[in-house]
């Protein structure tokens, strides 16, 4: 009788956090944190997180998304 292997499970995550301060026309602060989590197996993968930001100044803000 043979036995097949157990399905292996993956899991993985990240956290990260960035705080800056700007000077000049657009003053003011920015803060921004993250969280991100996997979890999965040969055959399903889950991905989840969420993201916070806050600007407490003037001006135009520029965001660009890698992902």
């Amino acid at each position: 009788m043979m036995m097949s292997p157990p399905d292996r499970f993956y899991y993985g995550g990240e956290i990260g956090f960035l705080y800056g301060h700007s000077i000049g026309k657009g003053s003011g602060d920015m803060m921004e944190s993250y969280i991100s989590g996997q979890v999965g197996n040969d055959h399903l993968q889950i991905t989840a997180g969420a993201a916070f930001d806050q600007w407490s100044g003037q001006g135009v803000r520029f965001r660009s998304f890698n992902h």
